[in-house]
């Protein structure tokens, strides 16, 4: 199963210390990374990440939409140009994040864990029934 959540990371091209966090808002201390260490983040598609480049949601603010399909920013090398729109360069300076997951996108993560047990039920089943061929040809045949 893939990582179907927006993931954060504390290092340039998708390394170090990561934060994979769902739909809500998360101020300063609730993102689980030290404040200013984002370099890098994964946006997958159906969701909307909202950099804030100061806690409780202000200053500038760059989007990353995953709309259209999984989104990537880096902002190291030629990311290192991006520029919340207050001019602050986006690498290293993000406090608070807002996640919106979008309507109409089902919720990948828990579809494809529902997936897996209805898998294991079918497997288990032809595993019986294969088991209980003769068995069930008996009934049939009646």
């Amino acid at each position: 199963m893939g990582n179907n959540l927006p993931t954060f990371y504390t290092g340039c091209s998708f390394t170090g210390v990561i934060a994979t966090l769902s739909a809500g808002k998360y101020d300063l201390n609730q993102i689980g990374l030290p404040n200013d260490s984002i370099q890098s983040v994964k946006v997958p598609k159906g969701y909307k990440v909202t950099l804030f480049e100061h806690g409780g949601f202000q200053g500038g603010q760059i989007v990353i939409d995953g709309t259209g399909g999984a989104a990537e920013a880096n902002y190291c090398g030629w990311g290192a140009l991006a520029k919340f729109n207050t001019g602050t360069n986006v690498s290293k300076n993000t406090s608070s994040i807002l996640i919106e997951q979008i309507s109409g996108f089902e919720n990948s993560e828990s579809n494809n864990g529902h997936r897996y047990w209805i898998y294991l039920l079918v497997l288990v089943l032809l595993v019986v029934l294969f088991n209980n061929r003769e068995k069930i040809m008996k009934i049939i045949s009646k």
